[in-house]
């Protein structure tokens, strides 16, 4: 499950033009970070799943929240939707990697 989600979060963030809506998508991959973060021993791997999975199903949460003076910021902080998946897409692909060698080490 780990590569299918791999595989949303790359679809979703590649793509050309993603509207908020496309997010929707997103909703068994944040699912699958929630599961694996309380799964976890890491306080801080359990906060930033959980972090993550939040941030990929809110894409709406920087209108307003900055003058129109601060542009840099503004653009920086609208794109905080991007940095999640990426971060998501990071994690899966570490998820992946652990499971392939689980099963690897069970052969013999």
């Amino acid at each position: 499950i780990a590569a299918f989600c791999l595989l949303s979060v790359v679809m979703t963030a590649g793509s050309l033009v993603a509207w908020s809506h496309y997010l929707v998508l997103m909703m068994l991959p944040a699912a699958v970070l929630v599961q694996t973060g309380m799964r976890s021993q890491n306080t801080w791997q359990r906060w930033l799943s959980i972090a993550v999975a939040i941030a990929c199903l809110m894409p709406e949460l920087d209108w307003g929240l900055l003058p129109a003076s601060q542009d840099f910021w503004r653009y920086a902080i609208h794109y905080y939707p991007l940095y999640a998946m990426l971060t998501a897409g990071i994690l899966f692909a570490g998820m992946s990697a652990e499971l392939k060698e689980d099963s690897s080490a069970g052969t013999c």
